[in-house]
């Protein structure tokens, strides 16, 4: 039997986040589809009570879905049946929806793609500064988990090893007086 704890905590590890990291992310926890149908987190899909929804995300109308199309991805539960994991695109104007059945492999790449592009989009994730290392960190990491590249603060701020700082220049010549 799978449980929601398990499925999270690997979807996370493959996102790069922590449980407090995702805590910001805009997620659903509750969707009224056209049809009546309530779609709510972590309680059992509309229809099958084998399969418990798991993660909801809003779409968007530039990457091809339609108004009010949101995604839902559900996990088996059942000890008796073997259930794929799926995916759904349910409308919240419209009845009906479709699916599309997964293994688990698929199914936490997916959740995990879909909180990667939110993190990154919110800064929660950030690229390594390593250009060799295409890893992205959680911004108020010491290093890159990946390579060990230490995370710069502020590029601004910080200055290269043996740079000219406030303190490290001379003061400036003092005008002369007129007088």
């Amino acid at each position: 039997m799978t449980t929601a704890k398990d499925v999270e905590s690997e979807i996370l590890e493959r996102a790069g986040l922590t449980r407090e990291s995702v805590a910001d992310l805009p997620m659903l926890s509750k969707v009224f589809d056209g049809g009546g149908r309530t779609w709510e987190w972590n309680k059992p899909h509309p229809g099958n009570p084998n399969m418990v929804v798991h993660s909801m995300f809003k779409t968007s109308v530039e990457d091809g879905f339609s108004p009010g199309d949101v995604t839902v991805y559900c996990y088996p539960t059942s000890r008796d049946e073997v259930l794929p994991f799926a995916r759904y695109i349910v409308n919240t104007n419209v009845q009906g929806f479709t699916s599309e059945t997964m293994n688990d492999e698929v199914f936490m790449d997916e959740i995990a793609q879909e909180l990667s592009a939110m993190a990154i989009e919110r800064e929660i994730l950030i690229e390594c500064p390593n250009d060799e290392c295409e890893t992205f960190v959680l911004s108020d990491a010491d290093k890159c988990p990946e390579c060990g590249t230490a995370m710069l603060e502020d590029e601004e701020e910080k200055p290269a090893d043996g740079a000219a700082t406030a303190e490290t220049l001379p003061a400036p010549p003092e005008e002369p007086k007129m007088m």
